[in-house]
């Protein structure tokens, strides 16, 4: 649907724009959620209609426009949002919480006329509660979660980190090949007595998230020692682009500086 948008408006690519304007269209079965949520519909279209008015125009006819970089950003968040909600495939509902994410589709500035935010979403599903018995009554195409409820309780944890050790399980980490040391360091200075912290400092592109999704493959097969067995290693990712680093046994997201 957004491709058609993106073509009816001479557009050479899909943005975030087209996308958002698919995910609000009534067959996307929002409509009645986001009417639940007392949110105006309407203006939200008229939003997405502006910033497609604003997109640029292709010099030449269009065929088959392809997403643009903010379209592939957004539907990798779309990715974790379905791992946080349980689902098995991403719907229209991981698409428009990917696309209220601040930095994704759109700016901070930009969101900041837009009547809908992530945690306005997070907070009317409970996430945490997602897979309590019973829940999930109302929610649009049936969103459920098969383990919402994060360790511990927390709602912090299961409304704005992500579970490094689930997506093991589920199969979304691939093996590390040629760190079995530096994984191993990581392991021993997370069992010490004192000062158990692990920071992982290098360069763009040198394998900083590698390291951290093989220890989360270790704690997933148990290959760990054993006051490390069933931990949970959560990423919390404010800002996608930024490493992810580690701080006294837990796991959170800093700046390159």
């Amino acid at each position: 649907m957004a491709r058609l948008i993106a073509k009816d408006h001479s557009h050479g690519s899909v943005g975030a724009c087209h996308l958002l304007k698919s995910v609000l269209h009534k067959e996307a079965g929002l409509t009645s959620f986001l009417d639940g949520m007392q949110k105006d519909v309407g203006y939200m279209r008229e939003w997405a209609d502006m910033r497609i008015d604003a997109y640029p125009k292709s010099a030449g006819p269009v065929t088959d426009p392809d997403p643009d970089p903010q379209v592939v950003s957004v539907l990798r968040e779309a990715d974790y949002v379905k791992i946080k909600f349980g689902r098995g495939d991403v719907d229209a509902l991981c698409l428009l919480t990917a696309l209220c994410t601040a930095g994704v589709g759109f700016s901070y500035e930009q969101l900041k006329s837009f009547p809908l935010q992530r945690q306005d979403i997070m907070d009317h599903l409970d996430a945490p509660k997602l897979g309590a018995p019973g829940h999930g009554a109302g929610l649009p195409n049936g969103v459920v979660a098969e383990n919402g409820s994060s360790p511990g309780g927390s709602k912090a944890l299961g409304s704005y980190c992500i579970d490094k050790v689930a997506l093991a399980k589920a199969g979304k980490i691939d093996p590390i090949i040629g760190r079995d040391k530096e994984v191993r360091m990581m392991t021993e200075i997370l069992g010490r007595r004192s000062k158990p912290n692990v920071i992982i400092l290098g360069d763009p592109g040198v394998g900083k998230t590698a390291l951290v999704e093989g220890f989360a493959r270790d704690l997933h097969i148990g290959k760990v020692p054993p006051h490390l067995k069933g931990a949970h290693l959560f990423e919390l990712d404010l800002v996608p682009w930024w490493p992810v680093l580690p701080i006294k046994g837990r796991w959170r997201t800093g700046s390159r500086t």
